[in-house]
């Protein structure tokens, strides 16, 4: 599937960003787990346990900043790919799958001595998406041109793709079990 500009930017624009630390963000939502490496092999700590990649549905600041240079390069696949992750404990990881909860993040020093957001734990539990903040991808702040933005009222979430999808005939069991990327490609379609 190609992911076209307009897909690129309701992607992005869906994921929360996480600008506060050791602050619990509620509605956090799993974007994806990956059990194996490119290779398909499976990820291994040193000692020898297997854990899994899982990847949620929000950002840094620095994660943001780089999905909008890759969108306006035109790169919209990459720019798509810049979210948090947490390496967990493969058999806890598949508890995670498609999962929704509470997630705390911290910021440590990197190798490189650079001081990064890191996700310091998530919790799987119903919550309702709270203190999460969007941005929107050339967005106007302050009459001026900005690569970042708080989203507007008129902007189209993830979740009013997904009605406007069952509007249009789609079941809400087919519609509940697209991921992100397939709503967006599907909303474009309409």
């Amino acid at each position: 599937m190609e992911i076209t500009k307009k897909i690129a930017q309701a992607i992005i624009e869906s994921r929360p960003v996480i600008d506060e630390m050791l602050v619990p963000f509620k509605g956090v939502e799993v974007s994806n787990v990956g059990f194996k490496d490119a290779d398909g092999d499976p990820f291994e700590w040193e000692d020898g346990t297997e854990y899994a990649i899982v990847s949620f549905k929000a950002m840094s600041e620095y994660h943001f900043d780089r999905a909008s240079e890759d969108f306006e390069n035109e790169d919209y696949a990459d720019a798509c790919n810049h979210n948090l992750t947490l390496s967990v404990e493969a058999t806890k990881a598949r508890e995670l799958i498609s999962s929704t909860g509470v997630l705390v993040c911290h910021k440590i020093e990197n190798k490189d001595g650079d001081m990064i957001v890191v996700v310091k734990s998530f919790k799987a539990i119903p919550a309702e998406n709270a203190g999460t903040k969007l941005r929107t991808l050339g967005g106007k702040k302050d009459g001026k041109k900005s690569k970042i933005a708080l989203a507007e009222n008129d902007e189209v979430s993830i979740d009013d793709m997904r009605v406007a999808l069952i509007k249009d005939g789609a079941s809400k069991k087919d519609v509940k079990a697209m991921n992100d990327k397939k709503v967006a490609k599907a909303y474009a379609e309409l």
